[in-house]
C-alpha cells in the first residue's frame, strides 16, 4: 500500500472528526453548514475511495500471481490505481532495490509458469495463448517503477512499445 495514501486517509479521518464536531456540535450558521457539508463529503466520498484504492493496492501482487507471474522481488508497494483490474490490467510497483532487471529474473520458467519470454531492449514480453504481458522499468523523478501490462495479442500488434507511465 502506498504510504502517502495511508497518511492522506489518516488526515481525512481527523479532518472529518473535526468537521463533525464543528458542524454538529454548534448552533446553525455558515461555518457549521460548511463543516457539515465537508463532513458528509469526506465520509461518503473521499474516505471510501481511499479505502477502496488501498484495498486494491494491498491485493495487487496476488492478482498478478493469478496470471501465473511471480512478482519481481524488487517490486515494493503498489502505486496508484494500476492494481490489475479490468480488460487490460496493469500493475505499477515502486522498486525497492537500486538495480532491477526483469530479464534476469524471468529467465527461469518457474517465475512465469508457461509464459514464453522474449526480450525487447530492457523490457520483457511474455506470451501465452492469445495474451501478452509487457514488463518494464521506468525511472521518473529519481524513483524507479516496475510496470506489468497484460494485453490481448491483437492489441500489441499495433504498438511495439508502451509509453512509460510518469507520476
Amino acid at each position: 500500500m502506498q504510504s502517502s495514501l495511508l497518511w492522506l486517509l489518516g488526515g481525512c479521518i481527523l479532518a472529518a472528526a473535526g468537521a463533525y464536531r464543528l458542524g454538529f456540535g454548534r448552533d446553525s450558521g455558515w461555518l457549521a453548514a460548511r463543516a457539515k457539508a465537508g463532513f458528509i463529503f469526506m465520509v461518503s466520498v473521499l474516505i471510501p475511495c481511499l479505502v477502496v484504492v488501498l484495498g486494491m493496492q494491498a491485493t495487487a501482487k496476488s492478482r498478478l500471481m493469478q496470471y501465473g507471474i511471480v512478482p519481481h522481488p524488487a517490486a515494493g508497494e503498489s502505486v496508484g490505481v494500476a492494481t490489475g483490474l479490468g480488460r487490460a490490467p496493469a500493475w505499477v510497483f515502486r522498486v525497492k532495490a537500486a538495480a532491477c532487471s526483469p530479464a534476469d529474473f524471468y529467465v527461469e520458467d518457474a517465475m512465469r509458469s508457461g509464459w514464453q519470454m522474449s526480450v525487447a531492449g530492457e523490457d520483457v514480453v511474455l506470451k501465452k495463448n492469445d495474451r501478452k504481458m509487457w514488463i518494464g522499468v521506468q525511472n521518473s523523478w529519481g524513483t524507479v517503477y516496475l510496470s506489468y501490462v497484460l494485453m490481448a495479442a491483437a492489441e500489441t500488434q499495433t504498438s511495439a512499445r508502451i509509453a512509460p507511465v510518469s507520476f
